[in-house]
């Protein structure tokens, strides 16, 4: 295994995904130019988030002051005074399960600042926050909003400096209103890049590879603005009643004046022009060709992104729904390339849970108009095609299937514009009956016969002739295996084994298949080394597929070089809220960018 090479390519992801809210052509860093760097973020990078899906024992994890050292001329005066700072304040490193969300911060005197603002025209402020398993965040300073000390520390810095940097270093959003309120002029979302996280974001900070990550994620103007603000779950039961308007699709249908950040946003150190050159539509398919050019004086990458507009119907449809995306390559100032799409017309197709459209339980196209738009985010996508179905069709008819038992009203529209409340449906089938009508067919137990796994793979044997020779409990034990740091596995701190856990299975020729957690890499016994690789909401942010592909391939090289057989992810869950302490290991608030990129990842 070479871990040189798997980190490598995770550090050339990393930029990829760091994500610019806001941009006044402070960066790139030029090569030793003088930079003030407050924030003790800077000394303390966080990798991940905590609990099983972060706690990878890699050997380092970079840090920006390190690299940024290496690059630009740090002033001495206000390093010397963090230092001091840190070393009087440790960090706390939690209890190897859980990390406090911030580390205390130092108040800055204002004549400090003003003395360092003589001395450098740019400074630099990096947030952290960390949230993981059992660990959510809270709508409290410190959690969701800053604390005292940051938020006054971000005022004295954008008064005093002709250039604030701020970075935030977190696998979850936070509350973004001080950007505006103290007038911040770049700020952007470094997220969780694994142990390469540090020099992968100085990369991006001097230039090397621009940041061009998108939002996988709406930032909204309050945290009670998000839909399921009121209805995330107590102690007994989560109702999912904002039912299909999640993230974006909330806010672009009912709630547009609620956002800072729309989805899909993101700027470059450069600017790009998109233009509709070829849309038709041949029979079911539409196509088209999207011309990017790279229209300012430095290189970049842009993110073409594709979005349905569809008839409300008896149905009702979210505004906007996002159907393609194609990151480019990396476009010199006046380069252009050419992104193309053929999107089949069942794509625009939306799921009928009750039967409102006159076709229960299928996929439809509902009569009505569409509308394909194209931008650089949801909120700057523009019409480029319309189409028209004459009647609603049925694209893929399916039955009734994990539907609630219990009664409540779920979010709808009947306009497109305004919520409307109905009741949600309710399962019209009993699970246990369904099964018992599709179970296959039973097999007698013949007892041992002396059929081994590998006489099936040989073909001397059938496997239906090999499993019969075992009892229900052998069975279950099949199924069932062992669980955390199984001594069946091949190396302590694996998740579970598997298969050929007992005597019985290990005679008849079923090896050991043990698990790993995976969402950040391959988590095994503080005794091993791993790469600890970006996280999630990391990774969604770079809209990067084939970058992902790549990523992912040395993963599997590493699980494989420690005879590990299972990976435990992608980790696939929506972000419903920002609150979610284990919104690192996920993706987005989107389906199709979370089904996209967790497939690259496995295809890798």
């Amino acid at each position: 295994m070479n871990f040189d090479v798997f980190a490598k390519k995770c550090r050339a992801l990393i930029p990829e995904g760091i994500t610019l809210l806001e941009y006044d052509g402070a960066l790139p860093f030029k090569e030793g130019e003088k930079v003030a760097l407050f924030g003790r973020g800077q000394y303390e990078y966080l990798k991940s988030g905590s609990g099983s899906g972060g706690s990878v024992k890699c050997a380092y994890v970079t840090n920006i002051i390190d690299e940024l050292r290496k690059r630009v001329t740090v002033d001495e005066a206000v390093d010397e005074s963090l230092r001091a700072f840190i070393a009087e304040n440790p960090c706390d490193q939690g209890n190897g399960w859980y990390v406090p969300p911030y580390q205390k911060s130092p108040i800055l005197d204002e004549e400090f600042v003003r003395a360092a603002a003589s001395r450098n025209e740019k400074a630099m402020y990096v947030l952290n926050r960390a949230y993981g398993e059992e660990f959510d965040c809270k709508e409290e300073k410190g959690y969701w909003y800053l604390t005292d000390e940051e938020e006054q520390n971000i005022q004295v810095l954008a008064k005093s400096f002709k250039h604030l940097i701020v970075l935030i270093n977190s696998g979850n959003l936070m509350d973004m209103t001080w950007v505006k309120k103290y007038g911040v002029g770049t700020v952007a979302y470094i997220w969780q890049g694994g142990q390469e996280g540090g020099v992968g974001t100085v990369d991006a900070l001097m230039g090397d590879i621009p940041p061009s990550g998108r939002l996988a994620d709406t930032i909204a103007t309050s945290l009670m603005d998000y839909p399921c603000s009121d209805c995330f779950g107590d102690a007994t039961e989560n109702v999912h009643k904002e039912d299909i308007y999640v993230g974006y699709r909330y806010f672009e249908t009912f709630a547009k004046d609620k956002v800072l950040y729309p989805f899909g946003y993101g700027l470059n150190y450069t600017k790009f022009k998109q233009q509709v050159v070829e849309v038709e539509r041949v029979e079911d398919e539409i196509r088209l060709t999207i011309l990017v050019k790279n229209v300012g004086d430095y290189k970049g990458k842009d993110v073409v992104q594709v979005y349905a507009s569809k008839p409300q119907g008896m149905l009702g449809k979210p505004a906007r729904e996002l159907i393609a995306f194609q990151k480019t390559k990396m476009l010199a100032p006046g380069e252009e390339e050419r992104a193309c799409f053929t999107i089949h017309v069942d794509k625009f197709a939306s799921y009928d849970d009750c039967g409102k459209s006159g076709y229960a339980y299928a996929w439809v196209l509902e009569q009505g108009e569409y509308g394909v738009y194209v931008g650089e985010n949801v909120r700057a996508a523009k019409l480029a095609f319309r189409f028209e179905e004459k009647s609603t069709r049925v694209v893929q008819q399916c039955v009734q299937a994990l539907a609630p038992t219990k009664d409540f009203e779920r979010m709808t529209t009947a306009d497109g514009k305004s919520v409307a409340w109905e009741q949600a449906p309710t399962a019209k089938y009993d699970v246990c009956e369904r099964i018992k009508e599709n179970l296959p067919q039973e097999i007698a137990i013949t007892g041992d016969r002396g059929i081994t796994l590998q006489d099936v793979a040989s073909e001397k044997a059938t496997l239906d002739e090999f499993v019969a020779q075992f009892d229900e409990r052998a069975l279950m034990e099949l199924v069932r295996g062992e669980g955390m740091s199984s001594p069946k596995a091949p190396l302590p701190g694996t998740g579970s084994c598997l298969g050929g856990t007992t005597t019985k299975w290990q005679e008849k020729g079923v090896p050991v298949v043990t698990t790993c957690d995976g969402p950040c890499g391959v988590r095994l016994g503080k005794e091993f080394r791993a790469t600890c690789i970006p996280t999630g909401s990391f990774l969604a942010a770079t809209w990067n597929l084939e970058g992902m592909n790549e990523v992912f391939d040395e993963f599997a090289d590493e699980a494989k070089a420690y005879d590990l057989d299972i990976v435990l992810g992608c980790g696939m869950n929506i972000h419903r809220t920002p609150m979610c302490g284990r919104n690192f290991e996920y993706f987005s608030e989107d389906p199709l960018l979370t089904g996209k990129i967790a497939a690259a990842q496995v295809r890798g």
